[in-house]
C-alpha cells in the first residue's frame, strides 16, 4: 500500500517536473529548457529503476538500452557542436529509430503476440495502418533526400508495428492503456516534427511536437514501470 502511494506521488511529481520543463520552452527560457533536457531521461530512468525494485519486478535491459539512446538524442538536440541542422536531425532520427526498435523488442519479450485476426481485431490492424501510413505518406511527398526518406519509411513501419503489438500485450490494464497512449503520442510527435521541417516551419507545430514527445516518453516509461503479466 505504501509503495502504491509513493508511486502515485512520484507520477504527480514527474508530471509537475514535465510541465515545468515544457513551459520553459514556451517561455523561451533556453538555459532552463536545456537543463530540463539534460535531466529528463535520467529522471525517467530513476523512476523506472526505483519502482521496479520496490514492487519486486524484473528490470528489463531493453528498456534501459532504449533510455540510453533516447538520452543521446536529447543531448544532440542541445549540443553546441557546429553541425548543420540536417545532420543533427538525421542523427536524432537514427537514435529514435533505435529507441523504438528496442521498445518493440521489449514488447516481444513480454510475450506480446498477434492473436488470430478476426472480427474487431481486424479494426485494430486496419485503422492504425490507414492513419499511420496516410499521415506518413502526406509528409513523405516533399522529402527529396533519399536517406531521410528511408529513415521516415522505417519510422512509419516501426510505429505501425509498435501500435499493433502494444494492443496484444498480456499485461495489467493500467500498463496496457498507458503505453498505447504513449506510442500514439510518439507517432504524432514524429509526424509533427517532420511536418515542421519539410512543410510548414511554424513555431507552434514544433512546440506541439516537443510537447507530444515528452508526454509520450513519460507514458511509455510509466507503462513499462507498471507492467506485470496477467492471463488474458
Amino acid at each position: 500500500m505504501i509503495n502504491k502511494i509513493l508511486k502515485t506521488v512520484a507520477v504527480i511529481l514527474l508530471t509537475g517536473f514535465s510541465v515545468w520543463g515544457i513551459s520553459s520552452y514556451y517561455q523561451n527560457q533556453i538555459e532552463q529548457f536545456d537543463l530540463f533536457l539534460i535531466i529528463f531521461v535520467p529522471v525517467l530512468l530513476f523512476h523506472y529503476l526505483l519502482f521496479r525494485k520496490l514492487f519486486n519486478r524484473k528490470i528489463r535491459p531493453y528498456v534501459l538500452l532504449a533510455l540510453v539512446f533516447l538520452y543521446l538524442s536529447d543531448l544532440i538536440y542541445i549540443s553546441r557542436i557546429s553541425i548543420n541542422y540536417e545532420t543533427k536531425m538525421n542523427s536524432q532520427m537514427v537514435l529514435m529509430l533505435i529507441t523504438q526498435f528496442l521498445y518493440l523488442i521489449e514488447f516481444r519479450s513480454e510475450d506480446s503476440r498477434l492473436a488470430q485476426i478476426k472480427g474487431l481485431d481486424i479494426l485494430k490492424v486496419v485503422i492504425p495502418a490507414v492513419v499511420i501510413f496516410f499521415l506518413s505518406g502526406f509528409v513523405f511527398l516533399d522529402v527529396e533526400n533519399i536517406f531521410q526518406y528511408f529513415l521516415m519509411f522505417l519510422t512509419a513501419i516501426l510505429i505501425f508495428l509498435l501500435t499493433i503489438i502494444s494492443m496484444y500485450r498480456p499485461v495489467n490494464n493500467y500498463s496496457f492503456y498507458v503505453l498505447i497512449a504513449g506510442v500514439m503520442l510518439m507517432f504524432f510527435s514524429n509526424i509533427l516534427y517532420v511536418f515542421f521541417y519539410f512543410k510548414s516551419p511554424i513555431d507552434y507545430i514544433f512546440s506541439l511536437s516537443i510537447t507530444c514527445y515528452f508526454v509520450s516518453q513519460i507514458l511509455i516509461i510509466e507503462g513499462f514501470t507498471s507492467s506485470y503479466k496477467v492471463l488474458k
